[in-house]
């Protein structure tokens, strides 16, 4: 079904474990980024930095 989508997959064998522990890696990787961007955007603010806003 995924390839009818264009999207891919990858197998990560028939234990359910190993799936969620991938998922979860993925997702710790994500809100690492996501609370490193906070930051930065927080430091900006904090230095006199503004907002970019629209185009």
């Amino acid at each position: 079904m995924l390839e009818t989508l264009g999207g891919t997959y990858i197998h990560l064998g028939e234990e359910i474990r190993r799936a969620a522990a991938y998922v979860f890696a993925l997702l710790d990787v994500f809100w690492t980024a996501m609370a490193g961007h906070a930051y930065a955007l927080a430091v900006a603010w904090a230095e006199g930095g503004t907002s970019p806003g629209p185009a």
